[in-house]
């Protein structure tokens, strides 16, 4: 993808009047216009999640009015659950009523360009408070917030498990994949999915001594298996979920999602 193209990032030579920098320059811009054309992506440390109040001044400092602007993310919680954010990124808290659940979704509409039948890769960190007595996703695709179709893939945690999870829209199909890491708790892990649309989805997490990451698993499409998301422009961007499973307090914080589709 980009990082292998470019791996030291993508820059403009400085022009002089030889020929050969003029011609570096047309490269570049050659260069350039191929990945903008064929490449959509997204990064955010979830800097914004609810909507937020702005106040409207006259020039004598007079409050004229207070203007709602939208969050970017859709937020739902469920019983004793919450949602905050804070240096750390987005945490997900259940509080200690049993069977409550927080998510948050970006779901953007007016868009064309977020599609499941293009080849695409997602990275993201979580860290967790505990590891019993709870179930959490953190997918590309939407799973459990009310009006979701149930089309992703991503990571799924049950306890202290990881797995690698695809799921084509109905529960039945669903379809996972143990990752071989026995998680701990306030312990951060990096993990990536990529998705071949059709073919596979392969599951790595990053080696906190190497900085590599590694393929713990995949899941990959044959006659029996038909968990695979498929779909062509999609709203449902990614969406992060935790409930718990007993009347205890359990937290989740997601630091970041980095994502590449081809267009």
């Amino acid at each position: 993808m980009l990082e292998t193209i470019f791996p030291n990032g993508i820059k403009q030579p400085v022009l002089d009047l030889g020929g050969k920098s003029l011609l570096k320059n047309e490269v570049y811009l050659a260069i350039r216009d191929i990945v903008w054309r064929r490449y959509f992506y997204y990064f955010t440390w979830l800097e914004s999640l609810n909507a937020s109040t702005a106040q409207a001044n006259d020039s004598g400092g007079s409050t004229e009015a207070n203007i709602t602007v939208p969050g970017a993310w859709d937020t739902a919680t469920s019983n004793s659950a919450s949602l905050s954010f804070g240096s750390a990124g987005c945490v997900l808290v259940t509080g200690t009523t049993n069977s409550s659940a927080a998510g948050i979704a970006k779901r953007p509409t007016a868009q064309s360009i977020i599609r499941l039948d293009r080849n695409q890769r997602f990275r993201t960190a979580f860290r967790l408070s505990a590891i019993t007595n709870q179930t959490a996703y953190l997918a590309r695709g939407g799973i459990a917030i009310a009006g979701m179709s149930s089309l992703y893939y991503g990571f799924r945690i049950t306890g202290s498990t990881l797995q690698g999870v695809v799921s084509n829209g109905n529960a039945s199909d669903r379809t996972t994949v143990n990752l071989g890491v026995t998680l701990a708790a306030n312990t951060t892990y990096d993990v990536e999915a990529l998705y071949v649309p059709g073919d596979r989805c392969d599951f790595f997490v990053r080696n906190s001594t190497t900085g590599i990451y590694e393929r713990r698993g995949s899941i990959t499409s044959t006659a029996s298996n038909t968990g695979l998301p498929i779909g062509t422009t999609s709203t449902e961007f990614f969406e992060f979920y935790l409930i718990n499973s007993a009347a205890e307090n359990k937290q989740m914080t997601v630091s970041f999602i980095e994502y590449i589709q081809e267009r």
